[in-house]
């Protein structure tokens, strides 16, 4: 609010402060005239401005010899008869000026400095309004002579008055930082509301903060409504009724955002604090609820297309993308208008499926719910003309939503919520398209009716205005009264030259025949032989012929032998003596093509009536066509007399026909239909731009709120990113298309213009060398022009080698004064004096661009320099609006539909890619220790087959982590056994061994007795042996880990049994490995004592004891040539407390086992029955880091 007061203070503009700077800048430009005069040296001729000021060169006999700006060229007396230094005002408008005489040795000079004012054109031209020099005049300030004018005064003198607009109260560079600053502070003031509501809701409930949003919005803006905020202090056209208003909803652009913006707020406010509005919604009347909001998505769908209809129908906006790729901030506005309202549509669709979930409504209850929606609403409907468009377009769109059940994932933004957001922009898109055709056809229907009014008073309102200002014109030419003064030799040329020069335009489709009289009315020509003017016009003296102007008639009738024409009697005079009459008869072509209006010369309103072909019938005869359309093959007296064709209107052969008809009269008008491409590229842009929106705000969002409140899945982001690496490129390489192919159509227009004037110049240098050489006088030279430029379908301007027009064929443009009489100053530069061949200019008159076409035309003999023919292409602006907008078009609707399409495919291609990851989830979810665990069979070797061998990988690693873990527990048990049975078996033997020993000591004696004791005493020792081992199993420690040489643990454990057979194969060398020293010292210990337990019955039992390097590990084996290991005890080896020995424990194999496994190692074993066993370990190297 500050920065905007601060705006309002500072920014404001004050006509009298404004006055002082004209007045400043005025002196400035003076002074810049001396200055920019000392640079001139011995330029001339130039043709370059020096300094930003223009110059003008007169020789001594005040003829022009250079310039640097063709729009104003005046005679020299102009400016040495002008009231006074610094201005010079003509009927072409203000410019400040400095006389300068230069005297050379050759020559004299005088030079005039100059900078336009104001360019005034004629008033006739209502294309053209005044055109100020910014730098001096700014754009919210005019001159002008009302009450509150401001004097502009130089040096005590006052050269014309100043006055606001009325445009604008603002500087031009303020009013775009006004508008931002308005926009930021709505938004900053609604956030803080909505987080306001939040805080009450959070004190005290959701219901007080929902009252509180409605309360403060339609506070503020009632309020904003009726003090005119801003639009009463701020002059901005998106605030401005002027640009848009229907009724107080839609006062201007920006309320009717704002309006539509605060109820989007509202509705996040409800969606996003569901939970306690369900909690509060439980208590009232929570069906009711979700039954208004089912129905207030066709009221929201109802303000949708009547938006955009408002729109167009209300503002000079549009929003069909195939009229213009220009976005002035009123059409962004209203595009942005559209898309808030579409949001809101799409908030309460939203809002009406959640409450529907939240009371469990069935199939059924949404069918009957939505035929009663439907009945209600088309009752409410029934008079809006594309009723059938909203009601089925919003049930479809409902039906599909609900079968689908797309709004479930939204929060999480799944690729369910991605179709769901694509379905409502496809829908919403598609209806905005078909608006903008029914708008369109609406509108063109509108004007079709209002041309047909226009033709039926058999008036011509047009043609009437523009033959006021030509008779005018013809009246006062200089050369027409010259040749009337001997009219019988100079008919001919007179006749000419009034074709030539004021009917080559708009008045093709006339017929045109002109009468002379001489001084006393008498006819020259034979047309009217022995007649007097004043007897034709007595032809003419009845209202029915009467038109707004004097001396013109109009003959209206038409009929199969008559045509409608206009008579136009024109007096001349020359010095105040009449020297004769003229009638001009334009007698109305039966066929014509279309009328061409000169672009330059008529406004918007007139050029309207142009589009349309149309044919007049007389009892179902034609008696008048114009256009190209081919009315006589298509239509016939069937046609004519179908009702709807003068009703609603008919389509036949690409063509929209509207007929009116008066008695026996018909008009039958026809214009082209609107294409179905420009529907499509409407579309298309909608349907991009909505989607744009959505991410734009759900970027805002992920932006602003943490990330674990937006989450996404893995196909999602797929999606996503495939959805980036598609629509990036295209953009980028739509961007390139367009500017190449912007660049490459005005190479081509430059090339074929440039192409069609060479071409011309061949013809033009033999009539303008018979021109010099006075064959030709300059009146058959301009005939010759135009006829060149009639059969080449140009516009040509002939100039001579000092820059002065010879002859155009279109003189009224420079008669008009809106073009120069005089060659560019560029052109002069480049063709005259640097001698270039030719030459392509971008030139402008006011705000009408188009491009010329310079070249030489020289001699055919001598190759001299003849003068310069000029072709300038004014259509070329629009030819190339025209291009760029159809390449957009094909750009946006390829686009789209290999978007959308692209979609699709990613559908079922980010499906297929993801199944057997969600197999593989379902497969882990359903993993276990308990039951078996079914790999997944995968036949491609690609990321997804190695994921998939991974997790069979993984499955077969859990199957052995199931058995290692089963053994361990099995171990655990054991141990916990041992613990107790060496416990429980311990405490009793030492006194049972202690009593025994004390018998066999009494019973010295007895043999027997004695015998029997010895056997207990050995089988108690065999017993404490037993569980002694189970004692140290239950105590045994994990193994340490440290890096030892183990070949030297294996020869300790070697050398420890020297009386037995040990064959030794050991590698030499240091082979370090890491473990427990002392545990692999039992291990080979325990190996060796178990291989020759295994041959005891053997009378040369031994063993063979090896080790060897296999790359980055090591093997020893025990080879001992037992008995071997049966069969069905082989699985059983390395289970702890099993053993096939009578007095062993059972556990040195299993604490084998686990000690080389903590190692990093493995055991096994190789037997064969009767031939020997082999255990082998494996054991890892350590590298030493």
């Amino acid at each position: 609010m500050a920065v905007l007061v601060y705006l309002v203070a500072f920014s404001k503009i004050d006509v009298a402060t404004e006055a002082e700077r004209i007045e400043v800048t005025i002196a400035d430009h003076y002074q810049r005239f001396d200055m920019a005069y000392e640079l001139v040296e011995d330029r001339i001729p130039f043709f370059q401005p020096i300094l930003g000021i223009d110059f003008l060169v007169y020789n001594q006999k005040g003829k022009l010899i250079s310039w640097t700006d063709n729009l104003l060229i005046p005679p020299l007396e102009a400016f040495i008869l002008a009231p006074s230094e610094p201005l010079l005002s003509t009927y072409q408008g203000e410019y400040l000026f400095k006389t300068y005489d230069r005297i050379t040795e050759e020559e004299a000079f005088k030079i005039i400095a100059f900078v336009p004012v104001r360019r005034v054109f004629d008033s006739a031209l209502r294309s053209f309004p005044d055109e100020y020099n910014p730098i001096i005049i700014p754009n919210n300030i005019e001159i002008g002579y009302g009450a509150e004018s401001i004097p502009i005064t130089h040096k005590g003198k006052t050269l014309f008055n100043v006055q606001w607009t009325g445009r604008s109260n603002y500087a031009p560079q303020a009013n775009h930082l006004i508008l931002t600053t308005i926009l930021l502070f709505f938004g900053g003031l609604f956030l803080a509301i909505y987080y306001s509501a939040l805080g009450i809701m959070n004190k005290k409930g959701f219901n007080y903060g929902a009252a509180f949003l409605m309360v403060i919005f339609i506070l503020m803006r009632g309020g904003m409504l009726l003090a005119e905020f801003p639009s009463a202090y701020f002059r901005l056209g998106v605030f401005a009724g002027s640009t848009f208003r229907f009724e107080w909803f839609y006062a201007s652009l920006g309320d009717a955002l704002l309006n539509v913006c605060a109820l989007n707020i509202f509705l996040v406010y409800v969606l996003t604090q569901k939970g306690n509005f369900a909690a509060w919604a439980n208590k009232k009347w929570a069906k009711w609820i979700c039954y208004l909001s089912i129905f207030l998505g066709y009221i929201a769908f109802y303000l949708f297309a009547d938006t955009v209809q408002i729109v167009l129908a209300h503002s000079q906006i549009t929003l069909d993308i195939t009229e213009s790729l220009q976005f002035p901030l009123e059409r962004i506005f209203a595009y942005l208008l559209i898309a808030m309202v579409a949001i809101l549509y799409f908030l309460i669709t939203y809002f009406g499926f959640d409450a529907f979930r939240y009371i469990d409504g069935n199939k059924r209850e949404f069918l009957t719910l939505h035929t009663i929606c439907l009945i209600i609403s088309w009752l409410l409907m029934f008079s809006y003309a594309n009723i059938w468009l909203v009601l089925i377009g919003n049930l479809v769109y409902q039906i599909l939503v609900f079968l689908f059940k797309l709004p479930d994932n939204l929060k999480k933004l799944r690729f369910d919520s991605l179709n769901y957001l694509m379905l409502s922009a496809i829908l919403l898109a598609m209806a905005g398209s078909i608006l903008i055709y029914k708008s369109f056809e609406k509108k063109e229907t509108d004007k079709i009716r209002k041309f047909a009014t226009y033709l039926q008073l058999d008036r011509d309102i047009d043609g009437e205005y523009l033959l006021s200002n030509l008779m005018r014109q013809i009246k006062n030419d200089l050369v027409i009264n010259g040749k009337m003064i001997n009219p019988q030799s100079q008919r001919e040329s007179i006749v000419q030259r009034i074709k030539r020069t004021y009917f080559n335009t708009y008045f093709n489709n006339y017929e045109i025949e002109i009468a002379l009289f001489d001084e006393k009315g008498r006819a020259i020509s034979s047309k009217h032989k022995g007649k007097t003017i004043e007897e034709l016009k007595q032809k003419y003296q009845s209202p029915e012929f009467y038109t707004s102007y004097n001396g013109i008639y109009y003959d209206g009738q038409m009929d199969l032998q008559k045509r409608k024409k206009f008579v136009c009697f024109v007096e001349l005079e020359r010095y105040r003596n009449v020297t004769g009459y003229l009638e001009i008869e334009l007698r109305l072509k039966k066929f014509s093509g279309k009328r061409v209006l000169p672009q330059l010369l008529v406004d918007r309103s007139q050029r309207s009536t142009t589009d349309y072909d149309y044919a007049i019938y007389q009892s179902d005869e034609l008696i008048y066509k114009s256009g190209e359309f081919d009315y006589e093959s298509f239509v016939n007296s069937e046609l004519l007399d179908l009702p709807e064709l003068y009703s609603t209107g008919i389509e036949k052969e690409g063509f929209f026909h509207l007929g009116s008809k008066s008695g026996a009269k018909s008009i039958l008008i026809s214009s082209p239909v609107y294409p179905n491409t420009n529907i499509i590229s409407n579309f298309s842009f909608l349907f991009a731009f909505f989607l744009s929106v959505a991410s734009l705000i759900f970027l805002l969002n992920y932006a602003l709120l943490p990330n674990d409140t937006i989450q996404l899945n893995f196909s999602t982001k797929i999606l996503l990113y495939s959805g980036a690496s598609f629509v990036i490129p295209l953009v980028l390489v739509g961007v390139a298309v367009m500017t190449s192919t912007d660049v490459s159509n005005r190479k081509e227009i430059d090339k074929s213009n440039l192409k069609k004037a060479l071409v011309m110049t061949e013809d033009i240098n033999d009539h303008l060398s018979s021109f010099y050489t006075r064959e030709i006088n300059k009146e058959q030279l301009e005939n010759d022009v135009s006829e060149l430029a009639h059969h080449s379908g140009m516009d040509l301007n002939l100039y001579n080698q000092d820059g002065r027009l010879l002859a155009s064929s279109t003189p009224m443009i420079f008669e008009s004064n809106i073009v120069s009489e005089y060659l560019v100053a560029d052109a002069m530069d480049q063709l005259v004096r640097k001698q270039k061949e030719s030459l392509i200019l971008d030139e402008s008159i006011g705000n009408f661009l188009y491009k010329t076409s310079y070249v030489s035309v020289l001699s055919p003999e001598s190759g001299e320099l003849l003068g310069v023919l000029a072709a300038p292409y004014f259509a070329s602006k629009n030819h190339l609006t025209r291009q760029q907008v159809q390449l957009f078009g094909n750009i946006i609707n390829i686009f789209t539909f290999v978007f959308i399409l692209s979609i699709l495919i990613a559908y079922f291609i980010i499906s297929k890619l993801t199944k057997p990851i969600v197999a593989i989830a379902d497969r882990l979810h359903e993993t276990g220790f308990v039951e078996v665990n079914e790999p997944i069979e995968w036949h491609t070797d690609d990321e997804i087959g190695t994921l998939v061998n991974e997790y069979n990988n993984m499955l077969s690693k859990l199957e052995s982590t199931k058995i290692e873990l089963a053994r361990n527990e099995k171990e655990a048990a054991w141990r916990e056994m041992a613990k107790q049975v060496a416990h429980e078996i311990k405490n009793p033997l030492t006194p049972m061994k202690l009593t025994i020993q004390h018998l066999h000591r009494i019973l010295k004696g007895k043999e027997g007795d004695k015998k029997s004791l010895e056997i207990l005493l050995s089988q108690i020792d065999t017993l404490d042996e037993i569980v002694t081992s189970f004692s140290h199993f239950a105590k045994m420690p994990t193994p340490e880990r440290e890096p030892f040489d183990i070949r030297q643990t294996l020869e300790k454990s070697i050398d420890l049994h020297v009386d037995k057979a040990i064959e030794k194969e050991l590698e030499s060398g240091t082979f370090t490995v890491m473990g427990d020293k002392k545990l692999f010292g039992r291990i080979f210990n325990n190996l060796i004592l178990n291989a020759f337990q295994a041959m005891k019955t053997m009378a040369n039992a031994s063993l063979r004891v090896s080790l060897i390097r296999q790359n980055e590990k090591l093997q020893i084996s025990f080879r001992d040539r037992g008995e071997g290991i049966p069969k069905d005890i082989q699985d059983k080896v390395f289970t702890p407390n099993f053993s096939t020995k009578e007095t062993g424990s059972g556990i040195g194999l299993a604490v084998a086992k686990r000690g080389i496994e903590h190692a990093g190692g493995d055991i096994w074993f190789e037997t064969k029955e009767n031939i020997g066993t082999t255990f082998y370990i494996e054991l890892p190297l350590y590298q030493e880091v």
